[in-house]
């Protein structure tokens, strides 16, 4: 086995896991949303900030059948790409990238659901 293709075994696959984590947490947090998007629904709130609004109603094929099968497809072809050693020149990169939009997405997404949720509870308790 060539010294370089023992080299990026590592990072294919801890690009692997961060990828595999990354799509679970995003389709954990579409519906995880659908509750809140019904408990909105009930209350008629109409002025949520619009990072609120998006993160409670995501696109109807975020949720759907179709949705999750692309976002497994996508997952599996990103996969199969790294472990082939195809992204290797940008794998470093695309980690880096990955790892930017989930520490940057992640709270920006569970923040803009639930702090205005808290809002409304403080003033409720009032």
């Amino acid at each position: 086995m060539p010294e370089e293709t023992r080299q990026a075994r590592p990072l294919r696959t801890g690009d692997c896991r961060l990828q595999v984590s990354s799509v679970a947490v995003w389709i954990g947090l579409c519906f995880k949303t659908a509750g809140f998007e019904r408990i909105d629904e009930r209350m008629e709130i109409h002025d949520l900030p619009l990072p609120t609004e998006s993160s409670l109603r995501p696109e109807p094929v975020e949720r759907s059948p179709v949705g999750l099968g692309l976002a497994l497809i996508g997952l599996a072809t990103l996969i199969l790409l790294a472990q082939k050693g195809v992204l290797d020149r940008h794998l470093k990169r695309l980690m880096g990238a990955n790892a930017l939009l989930f520490l940057l997405g992640f709270p920006f997404r569970v923040l803009s659901v639930f702090m205005p949720l808290l809002r409304i509870q403080k003033d409720l308790s009032k």
